[in-house]
């Protein structure tokens, strides 16, 4: 991670790299936003501060098949507004 989101105007940048094996986790202990297990993933994060203690997250996660001979690319965007009290 890179920077900080904690005062207006601030921001921060994450990347997550995710490579579960196929059929390595169980479902009820994935994290919810990546496909599952079989499908290694990138999450690009970019955070940026608003007001106080409140914040914007634009997440974007691609994700692809083990195995998938058509290199079909899973794409997700993500936008949260988080609030911290």
């Amino acid at each position: 991670a890179m920077g900080t989101d904690k005062r207006p105007a601030d921001w921060l940048f994450r990347w997550t790299y995710w490579h579960p094996e196929k059929d390595s986790v169980l479902a009820a202990y994935m994290e919810s936003e990546f496909p599952g297990s079989g499908y290694p993933s990138h999450r690009l994060q970019f955070s940026v501060g608003t007001f106080g203690d409140q914040n914007f997250v634009f997440s974007l996660y691609l994700s692809r098949k083990i195995g998938d001979d058509t290199y079909h690319l899973l794409k997700k965007l993500q936008v949260d507004y988080n609030l911290r009290f």
